[in-house]
């Protein structure tokens, strides 16, 4: 069914539903309150369909806007590993099926420039495709791209659109690891280790690692954990980092 964005219409589908069916309901919530994720999370895990044979799922997508909603359900009192699913970047596979179905950037060449670019992040490919519109010529648009990037003002809109400078204690955390560890892969460990070092509370340090691959500032590789180089290069292009 369409997305639900009415707090009314999403209680009403809550309940709804004929024999035997199944049903999935999608809220986006990437525009409301914190307040209105956390009443929306409550009232799908009480309000069950009226109907005992009717199957029903919910989906509500939050956004960077509601990193203390986050807070709840990544490390807080609704922390469940099966609630949250993460939006991800795309991988290499991934990059090169959006090649293919938007029929732009599909060549070898090409491909590994436009990931070079944008690490996957879906805002850049938008932007990849948003600057082909203009000149109409795909090598155009990636170096367009990769100048928008190294200017201090693609790099703002870019980093802001991943939310990382949006809570002090997640960008204490992720400078901690930068000035500890670098920027290459590290284990969990090490990772706890470098935020204990500059007198980040454990209880803190758990929400700043969580939120930090939740945003996907740090990717993972099973046990290892690095931090994003496309966005490291966009804060230094923004002078937060040296």
């Amino acid at each position: 069914m369409p997305p639900i964005g009415s707090a009314n219409v999403f209680r009403t589908q809550l309940v709804a539903g004929q024999a035997t069916e199944r049903r999935l309901l999608i809220s986006d919530l990437a525009a409301g309150s914190s307040k209105a994720c956390r009443e929306s999370l409550s009232l799908a895990k009480t309000v069950f369909p009226s109907r005992r044979s009717v199957t029903r799922s919910v989906v509500a997508v939050s956004a960077v806007d509601q990193l203390d909603f986050w807070r709840d359900v990544l490390v807080g009192s609704e922390a469940d590993d099966g609630v949250v699913v993460l939006l991800r970047k795309h991988d290499e596979r991934a990059l090169r099926d959006w090649t293919q179905r938007h029929s732009r950037f599909e060549t070898d060449e090409r491909m590994a420039r436009l990931s070079r670019a944008t690490g996957g992040w879906p805002c850049l490919l938008d932007k990849a495709l948003e600057l082909w519109a203009v000149s109409h010529d795909q090598d155009e648009a990636l170096r367009e791209l990769e100048l928008w990037l190294g200017q201090n003002l693609g790099a703002q809109e870019f980093v802001d659109a991943v939310g990382l400078l949006r809570d002090d204690t997640v960008m204490n955390g992720y400078l901690a690891i930068v000035d500890q560890l670098d920027t290459g892969w590290n284990s969990d460990g090490d990772c706890r280790a470098a935020l204990e070092l500059v007198h980040i509370a454990p209880d803190e340090a758990r929400w700043a690692l969580s939120c930090l691959e939740a945003l996907q500032v740090l990717d993972r590789d099973v046990n290892r954990l690095r931090v994003d180089p496309v966005l490291h290069t966009a804060l230094g292009v923004m002078g937060r980092i040296g």
